[in-house]
């Protein structure tokens, strides 16, 4: 059962910014690096790429350069960085007239797969995960028992 109703509909937002070479890309990751760790309405993502969008093209404006352009990109499958499918907003630094630069940054969107829940049965205190979706309850079942175990030989 869903004791958590309304974390289902969230989504968590990671980003994750490279090295700045310019004052844009210095710009950029200084506008969009403090969104980390912070959850959205999963149905309002289109709303937040639209917002990042328009600080993107803020930026351009105001941290202009000779040799490269902004590009945006907002993504509807993406790998992340471990390999998992999500949303994502791309931005680049990229050579005029090409799609060849600099990634400045990606900010990806997880939908919240559950939470990790206090536990303290009979003096054990642990963590539980509560899953939202399907959920291999084989997984489930190894990752109790070997909290459980915690390091028995």
């Amino acid at each position: 059962m869903n004791e958590h109703p309304f974390y289902n509909e969230l989504s968590l937002v990671l980003v994750n910014t490279y090295a700045p070479k310019n004052k844009f890309q210095e710009l950029v990751c200084k506008m969009l690096s403090p969104l980390h760790g912070m959850l959205v309405e999963t149905e309002r993502i289109d709303t937040v790429f639209d917002d990042i969008e328009a600080i993107v093209l803020q930026a351009d404006i105001e941290r202009p350069r000779r040799t490269t352009a902004m590009l945006f990109e907002a993504k509807t499958e993406v790998p992340d960085r471990y390999g998992k499918l999500c949303r994502a907003a791309v931005i680049s630094d990229v050579i005029k007239g090409t799609r060849v630069g600099n990634e400045v940054a990606t900010v990806y969107f997880h939908p919240v797969q559950g939470v990790l829940q206090y536990l303290n049965e009979g003096g054990t205190q642990r963590m539980q995960p509560v899953m939202f979706g399907k959920v291999s309850a084989e997984w489930l079942a190894q990752y109790v028992d070997m909290v459980e175990k915690g390091g028995e030989a």
